[in-house]
């Protein structure tokens, strides 16, 4: 081919669709045939038009005169199958001289096509390291991946991308919490030249944590104003993942079971005292038992009102000689305190009262 360049046209990568015709030619010079395109040894374009030749095209120091020959093709609606496809031009100015060819290869970019998240197939034990994989496939340039906790940015620990560059992998290391429960985590895949390409994949966390456990009285009950003869219960409040597999109450430290004949029943999650007496005033706590662990709650005091009652270890017999003075105590327990006390006499015969 004489006095002619072999091909010209768009260089770099093509966004995929973002061309529907990118432009390739190829120019041929008077007198020829006129140039032509090949693909796999096949030949796809054969049309031609004339162009003036460019100014820079100089024949013995005179600017040439001659028009060119150019085929031009449109690569429409590409797809990624067409990455590295090779096309060739082809042209000679005489049937018996050697064919010139140039050769294109075309190059492609493309946003991922599929995000995946690996490693939260089932539910998370909270507070322990876990490892969580996102993998992004026939990204062109590779996908760039980050990682996002409802909307915060969570730092990876690996980055890697596979050797023919179509896949990228991120490993992220997440210590996650109870309070982490139904929280959505978010895998994004972007193409760093295709912005608008990029897809995500989510998953709502699901977390395995010990009982949270909280233990209160009834809400009808007023704990100031507990006495004798009332029913009491407590309720204990659970939170846990999976649900805690037994329940337990404790009465002053020690573990307190169902006993209907003392009329102290748990159900369910209750506990029911009915008919309190003055030795059931102490410290109550409940417990939950689950697949990752045991906890007991704070202890909640009940205080149970009654009338006063004489102690047994006071003396209750006096000794006294004729016209003797001795002093006699009376000591009682009351909830609340005495306030006043009434003495009296009692004989056989009658009852006197003392005065004060």
């Amino acid at each position: 081919m004489t006095g002619g360049r072999s091909w010209s046209g768009r260089g770099g990568r093509t966004p995929q669709h973002a061309f529907p015709s990118p432009r390739r030619a190829c120019w041929g010079a008077l007198p020829s045939p006129p140039p032509t395109w090949w693909k796999d040894g096949r030949l796809i374009d054969s049309t031609y038009h004339y162009e003036p030749p460019p100014t820079s095209v100089r024949r013995g120091g005179q600017a040439s005169s001659v028009p060119e020959i150019v085929n031009t093709i449109h690569l429409r609606a590409l797809q990624k199958d067409n990455l590295r496809d090779v096309y060739t031009c082809k042209a000679a100015n005489h049937e018996l001289a050697p064919v010139l060819e140039a050769t294109l290869q075309l190059d492609m970019n493309f946003g991922p096509e599929e995000v995946e998240i690996r490693g939260l197939e089932e539910a998370v034990s909270a507070g322990r390291p876990h490892q969580v994989v996102c993998e992004a496939r026939e990204s062109r340039p590779p996908a760039v991946l980050t990682w996002w906790l409802n909307g915060t940015m969570k730092k990876s620990v690996t980055h890697m991308t596979s050797l023919d560059g179509l896949v990228s992998t991120s490993t992220l290391e997440l210590i996650i919490y109870s309070e982490d429960e139904g929280k959505l985590l978010t895998c994004r895949a972007e193409n760093p030249d295709l912005p608008a390409a990029s897809i995500e994949a989510s998953h709502h966390l699901q977390v395995l944590y010990p009982p949270e456990v909280k233990v209160a009285a009834g809400p009808s009950l007023d704990l100031n104003h507990i006495k004798e003869g009332d029913d009491v219960y407590f309720d204990c409040h659970v939170k846990a993942r999976p649900d805690p597999s037994k329940i337990t109450w404790l009465f002053n430290g020690a573990e307190l079971h169902h006993n209907a004949s003392s009329r102290v029943m748990v159900v369910g999650r209750s506990l029911v005292m009915q008919k309190v007496t003055r030795r059931q005033a102490g410290s109550y706590a409940c417990g939950a038992t689950n697949s990752q662990g045991a906890n007991t709650s704070s202890t909640i005091r009940l205080a149970v009102k009654y009338a006063p009652v004489c102690r047994v270890e006071q003396t209750d017999v006096y000794g006294v000689g004729r016209h003797e003075k001795t002093t006699v105590t009376c000591r009682v327990n009351a909830d609340p305190p005495v306030t006043s006390y009434r003495w009296a006499f009692n004989n056989t015969g009658e009852f006197v009262n003392i005065p004060r």
